[in-house]
């Protein structure tokens, strides 16, 4: 995706405002020259990753829910993907809504892409659904990560 003057500028101002210290002259003229290059614009917020991190997590606590038998270590292992979830959440809702940014919505996608059923290498079982809905917003997700470039990992 090519960066427009707006563009540039929104993340520029994100850096402004990603900390208390203003940012070095080197680190505006990164964000101007991979935008030159026909870059994307800089991730600046937090959110992204500690989004991801979640849900790697979340996924990390299910798959360990469907190890164990019944007993004290799975009602721990359920317990800890209850929290997971929950911060999932808690940070899907600070994506701006309505999208403010290519990003935003982006980010979305990869929420949604997480949540999909995956089937071989990370292929939406949804894509093939007969649900006129369900298979359109799939290839919706699959196109806006393929805008993106983000090929999101698939839950377990």
């Amino acid at each position: 995706m090519t960066c427009n003057a707006a563009q540039v500028a929104q993340a520029i101002v994100d850096l402004i405002n990603s900390r208390p210290q203003s940012p070095a002259a080197a680190e505006i003229a990164a964000i101007i020259e991979q935008c030159a290059d026909g870059g994307q614009v800089l991730e600046t917020s937090p959110l992204p990753q500690q989004l991801r991190a979640a849900m790697a997590a979340e996924t990390a606590a299910g798959t360990a829910c469907y190890e164990l038998p019944d007993g004290p270590a799975f009602d721990s292992a359920v317990a800890l993907y209850d929290r997971c979830h929950a911060e999932v959440l808690a940070l899907a809702r600070q994506i701006p809504s309505p999208p403010r940014r290519f990003e935003d919505l982006a980010l979305f996608a990869e929420v949604a892409f997480h949540y999909a059923d995956c089937i071989g290498e990370g292929r939406m079982k949804e894509l093939d659904d007969d649900d006129v809905f369900m298979s359109s917003a799939a290839r919706l997700i699959e196109a806006v990560l393929q805008f993106a470039r983000v090929r999101p990992r698939a839950a377990s």
